[in-house]
């Protein structure tokens, strides 16, 4: 039996509040299954294998500057640090407009 390397997806508390939020439509989690199925299964490289589904790139100024986001739909991100030796990705926030500020909006 061949032995699988797979990723671990841990969401920090802020991705865990984006997620609860209404603003995600039904769609947008269905498409945030298919990126966690995605790097879970191949890793966070597949996602810059296809650039045209995901957009998947470096956040390089900011708070962010390190991570990555990747694109969920036209406005809505995804955003990660890897972390490779230990085939790890914590999601930092799941953004429905594009907002890269830390705390996201206030409800």
């Amino acid at each position: 039996m061949a032995f699988r390397n797979t990723w671990q997806i841990d969401l920090a508390p802020e991705a865990v509040a984006d997620w609860a939020r209404s603003d995600l439509t039904t769609e947008d989690r269905i498409v945030i299954n298919i990126w966690a199925k995605t790097v879970r299964e191949k890793g966070p490289d597949e996602l810059q294998r296809h650039p045209g589904q995901w957009n998947d790139h470096e956040l390089l100024s900011g708070f962010w500057a390190g991570c990555r986001a990747s694109n969920f739909s036209n406005s809505g991100r995804v955003i990660y640090y890897r972390f490779d030796a230990h085939h790890r990705v914590q999601v930092l926030r799941i953004t429905a407009d594009h907002d890269y500020t830390k705390e996201g909006k206030n409800d």
